[in-house]
């Protein structure tokens, strides 16, 4: 039998499609059902939520007669294989049954007669992602790369927070053709939202370079700052760039506010100019709030300001793994780097790239490399870029 056509499935209102089999079919396909389902957030939804929209608008439009309508949906979850989590009589003689929804901590409450209804058991927590990324200089315009560009732009959309390090400087950089810009287009197209574009002040020996910093709309962005020299006199080959963020939508005030900061030390060949300048970031950053854009580092340090928590994260290419030996994390009221110290992030299998997190932040925290398939001068870097995920938590009484 030939395969139906977008349209004929539309025309027939997927009869005969339940969510296993909607699953199969290709992204495009489904994206164009959604444009003819009149789902309004089509282009940008993931897939499988996308299914589920499809199925829920299926069965709002069908005018079958309920025996019928009745037949179909039972049919339609054998179809699936659902696993029944629970069964029980109404009243009216009727059966419940709750199945999974493919939504985290989300079930469907299902009876013979009535469209499901969602049942939520676990509570539903805010996360920030966050994505740091030595980029090698983002080659955006580099032809041969064209296609892994847009599929790892596609892949950033999802976060809320990129910083991008080892960027060549370039003049008038709202320029559509920046390398930044060409970034910033290819986030909003692939996420459906706007994002505001940040940049440090360039350094560097050699040619200079900057970092960049994308932020998602609706986190605000308050203050940024380049810290291009230490307390001790000494510049940083290439200033650390930091950026004050604010997210509402975390339950608490203390979870509200980030400073994330975007480094790149020198590489192992200057390994004395490389501890050293890890060193006195660190140390600078606990002593001197201008370098922390005059925001408290620990709770103790907001309680006595009489303002709330703020949360640290520094992130990006340390080019070595941080250790007591080159700088006492935790006297710096930092947590120990994030990335266990045996996972590669670089082309020459090293664990070169970390977030830390400042000691008094309280998350559930993931954190991992999201490994191209090809990383290398060749690809698109001979960098992994990292993904932090902070989840809001319950906290323990004081």
């Amino acid at each position: 039998m030939p395969k139906k056509t977008v349209e004929e499935l539309a025309e027939a209102n997927l009869k005969g499609y339940a969510e296993t089999r909607l699953g199969n079919l290709e992204v495009e396909e489904l994206r164009r059902l959604g444009d003819l389902f009149e789902i309004p957030e089509f282009k940008t939804i993931e897939k499988e939520l996308l299914v589920k929209r499809l199925i829920e608008r299926k069965k709002s439009k069908s005018s079958k007669p309920k025996e019928e309508e009745k037949k179909e949906t039972e049919d339609a979850y054998d179809e699936e294989e659902v696993v029944l989590k629970s069964s029980k009589a109404l009243p009216d003689g009727e059966k419940t049954k709750l199945i999974p929804s493919g939504e985290e901590g989300v079930a469907f409450e299902v009876t013979v007669e009535s469209t499901p209804t969602s049942t939520r058991v676990i509570k539903e927590r805010h996360s920030l992602h966050l994505i740091a990324f030595n980029s090698l200089k983002l080659r955006v315009g580099k032809a041969a790369l064209a296609d892994e560009w847009a599929a790892l732009f596609a892949v950033f959309a999802t976060a809320d927070v990129i910083l991008i390090s080892e960027v060549p400087h370039e003049n008038n950089l709202a320029e559509s053709n920046k390398r930044g810009a060409v970034m910033e287009k290819a986030l909003e197209m692939h996420s459906g939202d706007s994002w505001q574009r940040h940049v440090s002040d360039p350094s560097g020996p050699g040619n200079l370079e900057v970092h960049e910093v994308f932020v998602r709309h609706p986190i605000r962005v308050v203050d940024t700052r380049t810290t291009a020299t230490s307390s001790s006199g000494g510049s940083f080959s290439h200033a650390p760039f930091s950026v004050l963020l604010e997210d509402t939508r975390f339950e608490e005030e203390c979870d509200q506010r980030f400073v994330v900061t975007s480094v790149h030390f020198p590489p192992k060949g200057k390994k004395t100019e490389r501890d050293c300048q890890i060193k006195n970031f660190f140390e600078d950053y606990s002593s001197l709030a201008i370098n922390r854009l005059l925001t408290p580092l620990t709770a103790k340090g907001a309680k006595d300001a009489g303002t709330t928590t703020v949360n640290h994260i520094v992130c990006g290419d340390f080019n070595c793994v941080v250790t007591d030996e080159i700088v006492d994390l935790d006297k710096h009221s930092f947590k120990n780097p994030l990335l266990d110290a045996r996972i590669a992030t670089s082309a020459g299998l090293e664990a070169y790239d970390n977030f830390v997190l400042s000691k008094d932040a309280v998350f559930a925290i993931e954190a991992k490399p999201l490994e191209l398939a090809v990383c290398s001068q060749k690809g698109l870097s001979d960098h992994n870029p990292i993904a932090l995920k902070l989840t809001e938590v319950t906290k323990v009484k004081k």
